[in-house]
């Protein structure tokens, strides 16, 4: 009987302390007047998270290349409760761009409480052709852009003890067959702003840097950059199993709660479901949502 007893109460234990732990605190009040300024927000996952944040009442600048579809996601994150939304088009491959996007931000908000980065260049899922150039043009875009962005961010980032959010992907954790540029962007974002990381808590500088870890996501983008690769019904089939799916509904944004302790976070697709639950390794806390628990810390989501 005693040995029952004591199974009996190691079970009440560890069940109290997963109903603790799951418990969702993600306050939305924490968003609400948020400053925000979001790159890559005409579509996919950028357009995604600024209809996300507008539902919590955040004051929103977007930018992308095309003005026309900027102009619609503002009228729609005008409906959805965003308290101010400005646009500002802009082509991350010129050098001088990322600077005026920044200065317009701040200008129109007052400055700046969250850095989105999550643009991209487009290029094909392929082998290697030996395009050089097109190498150069895809780290302008996909990262001196985002290094520079972040660069003329980190004054009003520090005043306001701000978040700098980095959308980057596995390919650049994991070299990857077909993406042999597109790779060595990624994991250029991740050597900088994970040293970056560093650097600003040695000197103490209240800026939190998620880098978020994506994989296959069945955004329009890729799967056109994937389209030759998908011709077999087979491969087809594999991609889609693989691919995971966020309706907008279910998840909270990217940095949505930002905490202020290191962590590495892992997350696995729920198909069904619709969301990711994310584990955190460092407190083994288990967080409901995806961008629920991030703060200078990697998040895995493959």
């Amino acid at each position: 009987m005693k040995a029952v007893g004591k199974v009996l109460c190691a079970a009440g234990i560890v069940a109290g302390l997963l109903a603790f732990f799951w418990k969702d605190t993600f306050d939305p009040e924490t968003l609400s007047g948020a400053r925000v300024l979001l790159t890559g927000a005409s579509a996919g996952i950028g357009e995604q998270m600024a209809y996300h944040y507008a539902s919590f009442g955040a004051e929103i600048v977007l930018t992308a290349r095309r003005e026309a579809v900027l102009q619609k996601v503002m009228k729609k994150c005008l409906k959805l409760g965003a308290k101010k939304v400005f646009y500002i088009p802009a082509d991350m491959s010129s050098s001088s761009e990322p600077e005026k996007v920044v200065q317009f931000a701040v200008q129109k908000l007052g400055g700046l409480d969250y850095l989105v980065l999550n643009h991209i260049g487009m290029t094909p899922f392929q082998m290697w052709d030996g395009d050089v150039e097109h190498t150069r043009w895809l780290m302008q875009v996909n990262f001196f852009s985002y290094v520079a962005l972040a660069t003329a961010a980190l004054p009003t980032l520090e005043e306001n003890k701000g978040s700098l959010v980095v959308v980057s992907s596995l390919t650049g954790k994991i070299p990857t067959p077909f993406t042999t540029s597109y790779s060595a962007t990624k994991f250029a974002l991740d050597g900088f702003f994970s040293s970056l990381r560093h650097e600003l808590t040695m000197q103490k500088k209240n800026i939190f840097i998620t880098l978020c870890i994506l994989g296959l996501i069945d955004t329009d983008m890729a799967l056109e950059k994937t389209r030759f690769f998908l011709r077999s019904s087979c491969n087809l089939s594999r991609f889609k199993m693989i691919a995971a799916s966020h309706p907008p509904p279910r998840n909270k944004p990217i940095g949505s709660k930002i905490s202020r302790r290191n962590k590495i976070l892992s997350a696995l697709p729920a198909h069904t479901k619709g969301w990711c639950s994310v584990w955190d390794q460092n407190c083994g806390r288990p967080c409901r949502y995806v961008g629920h628990c991030l703060g200078r810390t990697d998040m895995f989501l493959y």
